[in-house]
C-alpha cells in the first residue's frame, strides 16, 4: 500500500522575544504512523537556538538542522513514532526566547515501523540552501524502493512574503508566513512516490532558502538497513 499523509497541524509566532516555548493546537497522532515536525525558529538579536519538541507521550528525534540567512535562522526536522500516543498540543522550546517560531506537524501511514521513533520509516535525508533564486531545489539520493515517498521542508527568507508553489508532482502541506523585521516563510510539501528532485518556487522575486527533504519508507518498501543516509548541497552565491 502507498505511503499515506494526514495533515495535523501548523501555525507561527512573530515578534515575540519574550518567550522560548510555544505550543501547536491539539493534535490526535494515531499509532504506529510517523509523525514529521518542521520547526523554523530565528533571532537576529541574540543566540540562534537548537529547539526541541515534546508532548504526546513520544520521544522526538532530531533528523536533521540547517541555519540560513547568514545564521539568522534556524531549521530542524523531527520525527517521532509510538504505539499509543496520546493526545495534546506539542511544545517546541529553546534555551533562550526567540525572535519568531513556526510549525508543520504532520503524520505518514502505511510506513515500516522498525526501529525506534521512527527511525526505520525514515531512509535518508539532504539538506541545501540558495541564494538569490525563485527555484528552490533539494537533492536526494537514489531511493531504496519504488513504493518510498518523498517530503520536503522549506525556509525561506522573503520580504515580498510570496506565496509558495509546490514542485511538479508534490502537493502543499502547510505554509506559515512570519512578519515583522524579517520575514520568513515556513513550506512544506511531499508526494507519494520517489522524487529525488525535492522543489518549489516563488512566483517573482528572488529569495534566499534552506530546505530539508526525506525519503519515507513504505510499510513493504525494499531499502537497504543501515545508518540514516545524509549530505548538503550549497547553490549560488551569498550576496
Amino acid at each position: 500500500m502507498a505511503v499515506t499523509k494526514t495533515d495535523l497541524t501548523s501555525g507561527s509566532i512573530s515578534d515575540n522575544l519574550s518567550v522560548n516555548s510555544v505550543n501547536t493546537a491539539s493534535i490526535s497522532p494515531s499509532s504506529d504512523k510517523l509523525i514529521i515536525v518542521a520547526v523554523l525558529n530565528s533571532d537576529w538579536m541574540g543566540t540562534l537556538d537548537v529547539p526541541t519538541v515534546s508532548g504526546c507521550g513520544l520521544t522526538w528525534v532530531q533528523i536533521g538542522s540547517i541555519n540560513f540567512d547568514y545564521n539568522g535562522a534556524k531549521m530542524t526536522l523531527f520525527r517521532a513514532m509510538g504505539s499509543s500516543p496520546s493526545a495534546g498540543s506539542l511544545t517546541i522550546s529553546t534555551a533562550t526566547p526567540q525572535g519568531c517560531y513556526a510549525w508543520s506537524v504532520v503524520e505518514f501511514g502505511n510506513v515500516d515501523t522498525s526501529g525506534t521513533n521512527g527511525s526505520g520509516a525514515v531512509v535518508q535525508y539532504a539538506t541545501g540552501s540558495g541564494f538569490n533564486k525563485t527555484n528552490l531545489t533539494i537533492t536526494l539520493g537514489a531511493f531504496g524502493s519504488i513504493n518510498n515517498a518523498t517530503y520536503g521542508f522549506f525556509g525561506i527568507e522573503d520580504p515580498f512574503i510570496q506565496n509558495v508553489s509546490p514542485g511538479t508532482g508534490f502537493t502543499e502541506i502547510h505554509e506559515s508566513h512570519q512578519t515583522g523585521p524579517t520575514r520568513y516563510t515556513l513550506f512544506t510539501e511531499w508526494r507519494s512516490d520517489n522524487d529525488t528532485t525535492v522543489n518549489c518556487s516563488v512566483p517573482t522575486f528572488s529569495v534566499d532558502y534552506a530546505g530539508i527533504a526525506i525519503e519515507i519508507k513504505e510499510s513493504s518498501g525494499g531499502s537497504p538497513p543501515g545508518t540514516i543516509s545524509s549530505k548538503r548541497v550549497i547553490i549560488g552565491h551569498g550576496r
